[in-house]
């Protein structure tokens, strides 16, 4: 647990120096959040701050760095040998990323993975002759709480925790409530799922596109998205993101009319 107050008393300070480099892009209602989780641990000193949080069974690290200079001082604050790793990420432009990911680097992170941010304003939809097809169709459906232990297990199968950022169990269940959780279904059992979230008034974030194995290369992602997606034809700001290594997602993300935004984020693990 942790003091809030006690944590932007000591942001305050490093602001002081024009050079300060975080990560830490939480909101006021994660940080009450976390600050009272028993798990969670703020450090400091003179130069580094270190908000440690265990997050859906992920230890992260949220910190602020007087400079990319002063990497050394977060090293102090780290555990010498965590039992998990320790999760790291860095989001913003590569020119600022690179120097950030090599003072990490320096101190003993790793790099993971590189993850790109894709945004559009209009989605390349099916015609609306074959949307309406699938609207029909016994194959595509809005998911049921009764999906949920299904979907969870097939988001868990599919993604890295480290990076992919999956919802626990209840916001998997307060996304189906919402009606943002998408199946395609093949022979009656779950084949493809598209979680989404809503930004703002008029913003969706494409949240996972999970394919079980045996479906995968078949299209059926594609139709899931496009399925999924027509439920908010008005949207004007759909936003998701990919790895970069990931060369079939980035594909898929093109021909629905996303293109890459320049937004990056560095994942780097502690061991």
């Amino acid at each position: 647990m942790f003091s809030v107050n006690e944590l932007m008393g000591q942001i305050d300070r490093l602001k002081n120096n024009r050079e300060m480099l975080s990560n830490n892009f939480l909101s006021l209602a994660d940080l009450e959040k976390f600050s009272l989780e028993p798990d969670s641990k703020l450090v400091y000193n003179e130069k580094a701050i270190a908000l440690l949080c265990r997050d859906n069974g992920i230890n992260r690290i949220h910190f602020h760095l007087a400079s990319n200079r002063d990497g050394a001082s977060l090293r102090e604050l780290l555990p010498q040998h965590p039992e998990d790793p320790i999760v790291a990420d860095c989001i913003g432009k590569q020119s600022h990323l690179d120097q950030l990911e090599q003072a990490l680097c320096d101190i003993g992170f790793e790099t993971y993975v590189h993850m790109s941010r894709w945004r559009t304003s209009h989605i390349n939809f099916l015609p609306e002759t074959k949307l309406q097809f699938m609207r029909e169709s016994d194959n595509f459906r809005k998911a049921g709480l009764e999906d949920a232990e299904e979907i969870y297990k097939i988001l868990y199968d599919t993604f890295d925790p480290y990076y992919s950022q999956l919802p626990t169990k209840d916001f998997l269940r307060e996304l189906i409530r919402e009606g943002l959780v998408f199946c395609a279904l093949i022979k009656g059992h779950v084949a493809a799922v598209e979680c989404m979230q809503k930004v703002g008034r008029n913003g969706i974030y494409c949240y996972e596109l999970a394919v079980i194995p045996k479906h995968r290369n078949s299209g059926i992602g594609y139709y899931i998205w496009q399925y999924a997606l027509s439920h908010f034809p008005d949207c004007r700001n759909y936003t998701s993101w990919t790895d970069n290594r990931n060369t079939a997602s980035n594909h898929l993300h093109e021909m629905l009319g996303f293109a890459y935004d320049g937004l990056i984020d560095y994942v780097l693990i502690y061991r």
